[in-house]
């Protein structure tokens, strides 16, 4: 099992490591990381991050893209409020600023030495999650990620494993065995796999009291995709239990008139939201490891959310806790 570190390559995190390739080297060294998991590979700097020590990358993510991909510009417009915001968000205004940019980023990986790269599949608007009434289902988005997935590997020239993440919102889960089937047969490029992402999947079960509730629940929905466990290459480990907030906010949401919001506000409020859904915390419980036995994953990747360095350690040393 190969322990990976998750990192950006932007400056907010590499600064932390006061931009210093040997000071990155030696956090990872006496944490016991043999690599790391980088988000943001076409912004990476050789000079700041050891390219030897990039095992994966983490795709491009588009938490609302379907609707970019269908041409339904009316929609887009709706949602985003400007052409202006659309451009920004996306780079563009045609599907095929999607795919330049994922051909562009595994390209980035493979030029790093990446062994993987790990995909999204997942769709939410930004309104949606003050309400959890989607625009896609599961099906829709599973549908329309294949779609994707076929074009951005058509003749396009690579061996790359690609990792699909599970999210809470619409799309693969992981609590419908049927559509990762789907998902898996239908996508024609066949070096995939899974990235299990264990607080995503926690974040779909409000009823979540505590670690061994969480990790009984994550245990028993890999069981359920029965054969299908085997794609499961690596998992993203970390802890969230946020079911009781999410039910607050969604009663709360019921009284916000949030469609008459300034566009900045209402996305600030959504980003304060998503940081309390999705909690990116450490497991602190012994049961955390019996994931980690039940899977076998080739990749074991702590990704965390934290704002310095001193918490980043305090979050490793609790969870290494939890399953040494």
């Amino acid at each position: 099992m190969i322990k990976l570190l998750s990192m950006f390559a932007y400056s907010f995190d590499t600064e932390r490591y006061d931009n210093d390739k040997k000071v990155i080297s030696e956090f990872l060294l006496k944490n016991e990381f043999q690599g790391i998991e980088l988000m943001a590979p076409l912004y990476m700097d050789e000079n700041i991050i050891p390219k030897e020590m990039v095992k994966g990358v983490h795709l491009a993510n588009y938490p609302a893209w379907i609707d970019l991909w269908t041409g339904n510009h009316e929609k887009l417009l709706q949602s985003l409020r400007s052409e202006e915001r659309i451009q920004s968000f996306y780079g563009g205004t045609d599907r095929n600023v999607m795919i330049k940019k994922y051909r562009d980023e595994i390209r980035a990986a493979e030029k790093i030495g990446a062994k993987y790269g790990v995909f999204h599949i997942g769709h939410v608007d930004l309104e949606d999650i003050f309400n959890y009434e989607f625009t896609y289902s599961d099906e829709e988005v599973v549908e329309k990620s294949i779609e994707l997935l076929n074009e951005i590997f058509r003749d396009f020239q690579t061996d790359i494993m690609i990792l699909l993440e599970n999210l809470w919102w619409p799309g693969m889960t992981l609590r419908k065995k049927e559509l990762v089937r789907k998902l898996i047969d239908g996508i024609e490029y066949k070096n995939v796999g899974i990235m299990l992402d264990t607080g995503h999947l926690m974040n779909t079960n409000f009823e979540l009291r505590s670690e061994e509730e969480g990790v009984k629940f994550v245990i028993d929905t890999i069981e359920d995709l029965g054969e299908l466990k085997e794609y499961i290459k690596g998992i993203h480990f970390h802890c969230s239990l946020s079911g009781e907030y999410t039910k607050n906010m969604l009663l709360e949401s019921k009284e916000l008139n949030y469609k008459d919001m300034d566009f900045n506000e209402m996305e600030s409020l959504v980003y304060d939201r998503l940081m309390k859904i999705d909690w990116h915390k450490p497991f602190t419980e012994k049961c955390a490891k019996d994931i980690i036995d039940y899977v076998q994953p080739k990749y074991l990747v702590y990704e965390f959310v934290t704002d310095s360095l001193e918490k980043l350690q305090a979050y490793i040393d609790k969870q290494n806790e939890s399953i040494n």
